[in-house]
């Protein structure tokens, strides 16, 4: 049901989809309480890090 390529991308497009997710869910990026361009910049880097470092816990182990 598709080629090689296809299934390489099914599994990196969850990935990607996992980690938007958790933003959303638990990193409150479903909806900001921040206006321009710069804070929404700032706290979107703040929740990829934390995100990563909830990861990295996962990781390490």
């Amino acid at each position: 049901m598709g080629t090689e390529g296809y299934k390489i991308s099914q599994v990196k497009r969850k990935r990607i989809e996992e980690c938007f997710g958790w933003m959303k869910d638990i990193g409150l990026m479903r909806k900001l309480r921040h206006v321009g361009r710069a804070k929404v910049s700032w706290i979107f880097r703040f929740t990829a890090a934390a995100y990563n470092l909830t990861r990295l816990k996962v990781l390490i182990v």
